[in-house]
């Protein structure tokens, strides 16, 4: 079932009626400061307590103290309490909450299977938090699959986090939170004992304060089940040599990768990934410091080894290092055989269907050598990329134009955008006529048209907010 959102649209509150449905099963409130205090008091919670089967709650930005002079904790069990078949809670908040209410949401439910908590910090409150410590409460084994705490923890893990993953023998995927470094040990060993099935990390804290040796061993402890997927980006540090050598020992099992890097070195494992993650299917590689001028993402470095990740779904690397294909350029030789053998190798991923060769900014030394995406360097080789849905060329200096698109059209029927075209440019490559009212249309065709229309569209990726997203964040 999807989620009922709850939102304010022109003033009125919509759908009070589908909301006020007895177990409608799933519940998505966008924001709490559209609402006031008494649609809070007198129409959202009497709701949640007569929907009490209620089995999926997201609620973003929840009612806080200022606004209802009452503790996180006050709330949080009128909210909750009600709601003993919830599986997967999603709650994020501004501003910190107390030990209490957080020792409360995490042992609230045994039935609970996914929990993210989004807030700013724990409060501490003195001699009342002993008597909410998550030990001395004796959270039993709970049925906790995903369990996401974005935020930095305090010193004290035994307080929270340990009880939890101590409890939590399911538990498959989680989002590792911002904690004191010293504390990164006794962790993994936690999660290696009592999460035997753990295989899925997320790690992407700003101004974290883990080095790449702490998320390392944190990646180690998921040696029981092998590491399935892993995600690291916009923290204070890329992934490192310590994190790329994990993750290759992993080669087996691992499924998604997303991961800034910084430097030369680490981005060489990328290839050892390529040519040594057979199951691999989303593999996403971004720059840390862009800007480079030193080819570190040279499309040479990945053409070492023949590629064996044929299931691939989903490439977004951005590529560079591609010198001279314009006929007299120097090095025009090499240019033309770096382009056919990188499309050699695309070309044995079948199931593509998201290629992404460009960049997030744009960079004039990076550009100049990228791919350049033109039947001339080789495109047709491409051809049996059927699965193709969307191709990104952005900030790249390639010579894809008007019979470069009609290519795609005509071969890759499922593609449905394309991004890094300049939709006004693309239109001058086809010819005008004028309608009845005498303004002049272009002749493009509709559905190039629209590939580039979408393509203007920013696109974020999946949603992260999206429990049963298949994605990768």
């Amino acid at each position: 079932m999807e989620p009922l959102v709850i939102t304010r649209v022109a003033g009125e509150v919509v759908p009070i009626i589908g909301f006020e449905v007895w177990q409608i099963g799933a519940l998505h409130c966008r924001s709490f400061f559209e609402f006031d205090d008494e649609w809070v008091d007198q129409i959202f919670f009497p709701a949640i307590e007569r929907n009490h089967g209620l089995e999926t709650l997201i609620i973003q930005f929840f009612p806080t103290p200022l606004m209802t002079s009452d503790s996180y904790f006050s709330l949080f069990k009128r909210l909750l309490d009600p709601l003993r078949s919830l599986t997967t809670l999603y709650l994020a908040m501004r501003y910190g909450i107390e030990h209490k209410a957080f020792v409360y949401v995490a042992g609230f439910s045994k039935q609970l299977q996914r929990l993210h908590l989004t807030f700013a910090s724990i409060i501490f409150d003195g001699e009342t938090d002993e008597q909410y410590r998550i030990d001395t409460l004796g959270i039993k084994p709970t049925q906790l699959k995903q369990f996401e705490l974005d935020f930095t923890l305090p010193p004290m893990v035994e307080l929270h986090l340990i009880p939890i993953l101590e409890a939590s023998p399911e538990l498959e995927t989680l989002l590792i939170p911002t904690f004191e470094s010293a504390s990164t040990e006794r962790i993994a060993s936690v999660l290696g004992q009592c999460c035997p099935k753990s295989r899925d990390l997320v790690h992407y804290q700003m101004g974290s304060k883990l080095t790449d040796g702490d998320i390392a061993e944190i990646i180690g402890s998921c040696r029981a089940s092998g590491l399935r997927s892993f995600c690291m980006t916009s923290g204070r540090h890329a992934a490192g040599l310590q994190v790329m050598r994990r993750l290759c020992a992993n080669y087996a099992t691992l499924v998604k990768i997303r991961v800034d890097l910084e430097g030369l070195e680490p981005f060489k494992f990328v290839q050892e990934l390529l040519a040594s993650c057979p199951n691999l299917r989303r593999l996403h590689v971004e720059e840390r410091v862009p800007g480079n001028t030193t080819g570190r993402f040279a499309v040479r470095e990945i053409l070492r080894k023949p590629w064996v990740c044929t299931n691939l779904e989903s490439f977004s690397i951005p590529l560079a290092g591609i010198y001279g294909i314009i006929e007299g350029e120097e090095n025009e030789s090499q240019g033309k055989d770096y382009h056919r053998d990188l499309y050699t190798q695309l070309a044995k991923l079948a199931r593509l269907q998201e290629l992404s060769v460009g960049f997030l900014l744009c960079y004039e030394r990076m550009c100049k050598t990228s791919p350049r995406f033109s039947l001339k360097s080789g495109l047709e080789i491409l051809e049996g990329l059927k699965e193709l849905r969307s191709l990104t060329l952005h900030y790249m200096v390639n010579d894809t134009q008007r019979q470069e698109l009609e290519w795609m059209c005509e071969h890759w029927s499922k593609l449905t955008r394309i991004d890094g075209i300049n939709l006004e440019i693309a239109e001058s490559w086809w010819d005008f006529e004028r309608d009845q009212t005498g303004k002049k249309v272009t002749l493009m065709p509709k559905r190039i048209r629209e590939m580039l229309i979408k393509g203007e569209v920013p696109y974020h990726g999946p949603n992260k907010y999206d429990f049963d997203s298949d994605e990768l964040y």
